[in-house]
């Protein structure tokens, strides 16, 4: 995590990172030690590999989300990093950052699976390991099917799992309050399942993208996939949240609402940037799958309305062809930097500052607003 601002609101972030995983990896075989039975136990590797690593973003989010609830509890100004700590340290809040990691991870091995990426973190995906473990054991089959089942399964205990740690938080809610986090954490879950049905679908569709008229529409289409799949989901979900589980009043939901989609989208936008252009020891993600996958993002609508016919009917030749060599990988990076960059960043920076004018124009006490602008600037400004 980089220091986008306040070096003591990033210390303060940063000192909840192996505290974080401590309590996700224990919650997670808590669970599983509740729930398995032996012939089970193989699942447990690729389980606990997947909760490992990360950036911890959406408990970050989180936590900064239930800091700024308690900025406007206070009967004074407190300092920013201090709420964090605080929040950190608050039996609603830690379950509930508990809870995002592992719906994060569940999320995460359901995802690789359908875009059949083998690594994450520089290691191989569970559905991989399965598929190797079938092979190892001499199992019966086809050790592809096998990675399917085993991944699927995962990901659906790490669903269980987050549910689970989600009980611990609404213990310790109101009884106001505990019905409404379990309904926005449901709500979140189930927008991320719609979102990445309808980034999977789409991918199946041919381009049928030859004219630049076309450009609004399709980036009008690829941006609502991106706000229903990850963009509220990666940001805007854990902080409300975190705002919610701390008694966080309905017009600090709005404002974090106003404030956190556009910047979850400029997030996502990000993200695919780096996806596209970014190496694959900084990102953790192999180069190349969204082209592979035929991937709808707002980067290649952009390209494709401003490139020109030959490189328009390029990329429709290799998008989504399954196995792409290294040139020709390269050759439509080519096209989508040349064409696509700099309009991509230019709507980066459009969502970037709708987020900072709302913050700008939203009664929050000081330090919900330093939290805010940390926050914005956190997740828009990263590079891996």
């Amino acid at each position: 995590m980089t220091s986008p601002g306040s070096p003591e609101i990033y210390t303060a972030l940063e000192g909840l990172h192996a505290g974080i995983e401590d309590a996700v990896v224990t919650s997670a075989e808590a669970f599983y030690q509740q729930v398995s039975l032996p012939p089970a136990a193989s699942a447990w590797a690729p389980i606990l590999q997947s909760v490992r690593g990360g950036k911890h973003f959406r408990a970050l989010c989180g936590a900064i989300g239930a800091a700024c609830a308690m900025s406007m509890q206070a009967e004074r100004d407190s300092d920013p990093a201090a709420l964090i700590t605080e929040a950190a340290g608050d039996p609603r809040i830690v379950p509930l950052m508990t809870a995002l990691e592992l719906y994060q991870a569940s999320a995460l091995v359901h995802d690789d699976l359908l875009d059949d990426a083998d690594t994450r973190r520089g290691n191989p995906s569970p559905h991989i390991q399965f598929a190797t473990l079938h092979a190892t054991e001499g199992l019966w089959g086809s050790a592809r099917d096998f990675g399917r089942d085993g991944a699927v399964l995962a990901g659906d205990f790490l669903m269980s799992a987050a549910h689970y740690a989600l009980s611990d938080a609404l213990t310790y809610c109101t009884s106001s309050t505990a019905p409404q986090l379990l309904r926005r954490f449901t709500l979140m879950t189930g927008e991320v399942a719609m979102g990445q049905w309808a980034d999977t679908s789409v991918s199946y569709r041919p381009l049928e993208h030859t004219e630049a008229r076309e450009t609004i529409s399709s980036v009008s289409h690829a941006l609502d996939i991106v706000r229903r799949k990850s963009a509220r989901y990666s940001v805007m979900y854990p902080a409300v949240l975190g705002a919610t589980a701390a008694n966080g009043s309905p017009a600090l939901m709005d404002v974090l609402e106003g404030v956190l989609e556009p910047a979850g989208i400029a997030f996502q936008l990000r993200d695919d940037a780096l996806g596209a252009f970014g190496e694959p020891d900084e990102t953790g993600k192999p180069t190349g799958g969204d082209i592979a996958e035929g991937k709808r993002t707002v980067l290649l609508a952009l390209t494709l309305g401003l490139a020109p016919h030959e490189d328009r009917e390029r990329i429709n030749a290799l998008y989504h062809r399954g196995t792409l060599n290294s040139d020709e990988i390269n050759e439509v990076h080519a096209i989508l930097r040349e064409h696509g960059n700099d309009p991509h960043e230019d709507l980066i920076a459009d969502y970037v500052q709708e987020a900072l004018d709302v913050l700008a124009a939203a009664p929050l006490p000081a330090p919900a607003k330093m939290l805010l602008t940390y926050l914005v600037d956190m997740v828009t400004s990263r590079s891996k």
